[in-house]
């Protein structure tokens, strides 16, 4: 072991001691809160301390996330990859040969998406060791997996450093941070609607120092799941661009809203009325300061059925087009269960070059 590696383990020891003493108070407090009781979903969120300076990323920082992100991904919850919690797809366990033959052999995709942690949960060893358990075999087989983590913002530090911790087991880092509200109990708890508040940017600027602090290396593949840009304006995009090189927005939408007019069932219109959705989202996206020289955009669509809405294998091949077509560097579909039980989405993922 040379020294530099030594002190490289060192420096993590003591940065992981502090954050560990730091998380236990955050549990005490947690467990006297009313969401211990069963009360309000979580407690009023904690200020983060300042993170220590950060520039812009350097032209060229995306490099690296280019080779490993370009193409197509699938989301797959943590149910699937056998780990225990809250579900996300009503999905069931399935052994690591069955989900790499699937994604690859039916699917079609170079990346899996895995649902690693969360602010309620952290990052538990069950978690690390299913990773370890996957990732070799996934690489064997010409994936990457990106570890995908559901941030709070109660313990901005914790949550940003749970986020490097995963980088030490895949190949890319992904947090998804939300703000359509809070789920007591169930898939996790999201970053909630204050996010979209001066407060928010606030948690959003603190939130990107630490993990450019924690990750100490620009060329990492650093993604932001955001919401849809174009609906939600007060969305703090630009805060996140000093700690995420990749931006992930959710271009999802539901049958006939997102047509002009004519049968989506049939895929009716779909270039005159869905083309403009993904351009807009990565015009709102650039205007809001991701830039095309320091951060890729990849999109999360919609490939799933639920809350009255569908997809619908026109629209995943179209979305798929556009959105390389405007300057994305790939497309990740949510989630792996619905594609697996609708094979005409499946067949779409597969068949659309991207």
């Amino acid at each position: 072991m040379n020294s530099s590696t030594k002190q490289r383990m060192r420096s993590r020891f003591v940065t992981t001691l502090t954050l560990g003493l730091a998380s236990l108070v955050t549990a005490v407090t947690f467990l006297a809160s009313p969401a211990a009781a069963g009360g309000e979903p979580y407690p009023d969120k904690a200020e983060a301390p300042a993170p220590p300076r950060v520039g812009s990323f350097s032209p060229g920082a995306t490099q690296n996330a280019r080779t490993k992100l370009k193409g197509k991904g699938v989301y797959l919850c943590n149910e699937v990859v056998g780990i225990e919690g809250p579900s996300c797809s009503g999905g069931h366990p399935r052994a690591d040969e069955e989900i790499i033959a699937i994604a690859k052999g039916e699917m079609g995709v170079q990346q899996l998406w895995v649902r690693a942690g969360d602010s309620r949960r952290g990052f538990p060893e069950a978690h690390r060791k299913a990773l370890e358990r996957l990732v070799p075999k996934a690489h064997a087989a010409g994936l990457a997996v990106v570890c995908w983590d559901l941030p709070s913002f109660y313990d901005i530090q914790a949550d940003a450093f749970r986020l490097a911790e995963m980088s030490h087991y895949c190949d890319a880092v992904a947090a998804d941070v939300e703000s359509d509200g809070y789920q007591r109990g169930g898939y996790g708890f999201y970053a909630g609607p204050e996010l979209e508040t001066e407060k928010g940017r606030g948690w959003a600027r603190a939130y990107s120092g630490w993990v450019r602090h924690f990750l100490a290396n620009d060329n990492y593949p650093a993604i932001i799941i955001t919401m849809q840009p174009q609906t939600h304006p007060r969305y703090p995009f630009r805060e996140f661009t000093t700690g995420f090189n990749v931006f992930s927005p959710m271009m999802y939408r539901g049958g006939a809203k997102w047509f002009n007019e004519g049968d989506p069932a049939k895929g009716e219109n779909d270039r005159n009325a869905l083309n403009p959705f993904i351009e807009k989202g990565i015009a709102t996206l650039r205007a809001a300061g991701v830039t095309a020289d320091r951060h890729d955009i990849l999109i999360t669509g919609m490939t799933y059925a639920g809350g009255g809405i569908n997809a619908h294998e026109n629209q995943i091949s179209h979305d798929m087009r556009e959105s390389v077509r405007l300057g994305a560097i790939g497309f990740a579909g949510f989630v792996f269960e619905d594609l697996v039980t609708h094979p005409n989405w499946r067949a779409a993922l597969k068949d659309t070059d991207v």
